[in-house]
């Protein structure tokens, strides 16, 4: 059936211009057989086709092929900004956040979303070959009393001055609902259990609830120790040997830690790895490698990973810090973090990944 499938005369002609394809073949029990065709350097540009089971004849064939974008980014967004109506949006709304895509198959989707004011938005649609808006749907709310600073200046002194004054690297969320309640929330992006969830009433100013979350348990490490455990690690340290343009993240949660290292590989292709770490027995209990594939729009889709456990991690969530190349050898310099210890309410300075040299092989 699979041969059936790739001599279907249209399906032969894009697959003598395809470098690799995978097919998936699979009956239904009623006397169809359905084949699917992908790309493998872009798994948009597919092809199913369904073949009878007693006959051998193709009952249908469907095929998606991605096409080249004529629009850049910038010209879409332009031709989003330019509505009036979405002018009249953007000139009530202070700060909004853009996302732009193409789909590869002739549309562009632009979206605009209010940072503080979550039902505050725009979406559209766009062709790619005339420019035509396809599609367009806004919302927008009437704003609310107070501000944003209004708001955590309340919260504030409810608690999470304080919040932030014990925990490392604090990231602060505000959120108005455009039916008169604030939302705010912060936890710590080395601390993950360490969160704050509160709700402000917009007439009043009142604090209608607010929650804290500490750690189950603090660590007994600090991040700084982590890196001693890499650098006995051969997996750890022959991954780094062979990875450029890294980039690091370090999290805590439930009595582990958790590193995640970013780069690209000796040929170029996008790579990352994963290490768990036993907070109270000081030991590196996992390590796992992903491979990835560069998608039609110069993106990295996640292909497949290799490790010694199915542990969930984050992925990109952490404190991220960077690493610096000297000739003939590879630092890891560390970033400094103040704050408050938890426990003892004083001061202290983390280093996050201190410094440790490992030789590197040229």
């Amino acid at each position: 059936v699979i041969q059936i499938a790739t001599w279907v005369p249209e399906i032969a002609e894009w697959l003598n211009e395809v470098k690799a394809y995978e097919t998936y073949a699979y009956f239904d029990a009623y006397s169809r057989w359905f084949v699917n065709i992908y790309d493998t350097e872009n798994h948009l540009d597919s092809a199913y086709v369904q073949i009878n089971d007693n006959s051998g004849e193709v009952l249908s064939v469907d095929m998606y092929i991605t096409i080249p974008a004529t629009l850049t980014e910038d010209q879409a967004n332009e031709i989003a900004l330019s509505h009036p109506e979405v002018q009249e949006w953007v000139d009530v709304v202070d700060e909004f956040e853009s996302y732009t895509w193409y789909d590869g198959f002739g549309n562009w989707y632009v979206s605009f979303n209010d940072k503080i004011t979550w039902q505050n938005w725009v979406y559209l649609q766009i062709d790619d070959m005339t420019g035509d808006i396809i599609t367009l749907e806004i919302n927008l709310v009437p704003p609310p009393k107070m501000t944003k600073q209004q708001v955590l200046n309340i919260v504030g002194d409810a608690g999470l001055n304080d919040f932030e004054s014990h925990y490392p690297n604090v990231e602060v969320y505000v959120n108005y609902d455009g039916e008169g309640i604030w939302y705010v929330s912060a936890y710590s992006q080395l601390y993950l259990e360490a969160s704050i969830w509160t709700r402000v009433d917009d007439k009043t100013g009142r604090v209608l609830e607010y929650e804290e979350n500490y750690p189950e348990r603090l660590p007994e490490m600090i991040p700084g120790d982590l890196v001693y455990l890499l650098a006995e690690s051969e997996d750890f340290v022959d991954w780094l040997e062979n990875t450029d343009e890294l980039e690091f993240y370090v999290y805590y949660i439930s009595g582990y830690w958790f590193v995640s290292g970013y780069g690209l590989d000796e040929e170029g292709a996008y790579t990352s790895i994963h290490v768990e770490i036993d907070d109270e027995k000081r030991e590196i209990i996992s390590i796992n490698f992903d491979w990835y594939f560069l998608f039609y729009d110069d993106t990295f889709q996640k292909h497949g990973s290799i490790g010694t456990t199915d542990q969930p991690y984050f992925d990109h969530v952490g404190v991220k810090f960077d690493i610096a190349e000297i000739e003939g050898e590879e630092t890891i310099p560390l970033t400094t973090t103040q704050f408050t210890n938890f426990s003892n309410l004083f001061v202290i300075t983390l280093t996050l990944f201190s410094m440790i040299t490992i030789i590197k092989k040229r």
